[in-house]
């Protein structure tokens, strides 16, 4: 069952959701009593928070072992971007308050991105480099 982009997106609203996946990835195969026990739920919250996961293709559980699936990899590869994005906030609005100015360089522009951006993800994306 593919699920759709609306799913996903409410499955990563979902902080205990989350905070499943990222055991998950970080842990590459998780026995299911481990993972419960690791983040503490119920049963039953347990149950239905991973239950979403797998309909929604982020996880596979076999043999009572969870992992990723691909989709889910790629899905928390961009969670880590978002991450990212998040903790360069400040920093990116300031580069955009300098920005709007329209009295900076094309050379001082990028040199102002390399000296305050911190992740070269995000450099990449601002100085054009990928998307």
């Amino acid at each position: 069952m593919q699920a759709d982009r609306l799913s996903i997106l409410r499955v990563l609203a979902d902080k205990h959701c989350l905070e499943i996946l990222t055991v998950i990835a970080n842990d590459v195969n998780v026995a299911s009593h481990t993972l419960q026990s690791t983040i503490g739920f119920s049963k039953k919250q347990h149950y239905s928070r991973t239950q979403h996961l797998i309909e929604c293709g982020l996880v596979k559980r076999k043999h009572g072992i969870f992992s990723l699936t691909s989709f889910g990899k790629v899905i928390y590869r961009s969670k880590l971007k978002i991450d990212a994005a998040f903790k360069e906030y400040y920093t990116l609005k300031a580069v955009d308050s300098i920005l709007a100015t329209k009295e900076i360089t094309e050379r001082n522009r990028k040199e102002l991105i390399n000296n305050i951006v911190i992740d070269n993800g995000i450099k990449m994306v601002l100085l054009g480099n990928q998307s």
